[in-house]
């Protein structure tokens, strides 16, 4: 068998590296561990306002990973807009067409600009007020 077609790069990183990355990435691993059991554990014990206002604990978990997957799309959205303006598009245009277009249409004229306004205003009642609703 061959691993000509493993490898990720040419050269090894040093064992200290990989060590770094693999500290770095349970550390992140457990705090988001520890945050998500405390934000539910908070849901479910209805320590929320969200369940002073009536939202339902059923309701309420969903409502929260859907808002938290919301905000993610969005801000990482804008960080690969923002980050492949500077780039060349025909560097990206044959392997990743769908790219392209999102990119093309995004950066067209003041677009960027509206995306960036657009998305405050549909985060801002969630990430403002919603969290309030949940304590």
């Amino acid at each position: 068998m061959s691993d000509a077609g493993l490898s990720l790069s040419s050269t090894a990183q040093p064992w200290y590296v990989t060590a770094t990355e693999a500290v770095k990435y349970t550390y992140s691993l457990a705090l988001l561990g520890f945050s998500l059991s405390i934000v539910m554990a908070a849901i479910v014990t209805k320590q929320t306002t969200a369940s002073e206002m009536g939202i339902p604990i059923a309701l309420a978990i969903p409502l929260f990973f859907f808002l938290l997957l919301w905000l993610a799309l969005i801000e990482g959205g804008q960080g690969a807009l923002v980050g492949l303006q500077p780039t060349d598009k025909s560097s990206y245009a044959k392997d990743h067409p769908l790219t392209l277009k999102c990119t093309k249409l995004a950066l067209d004229g003041d677009d960027m600009e509206r995306f960036i306004c657009g998305r405050q205003a549909s985060l801002r009642p969630s990430v403002t007020r919603l969290p309030h609703a949940m304590h």
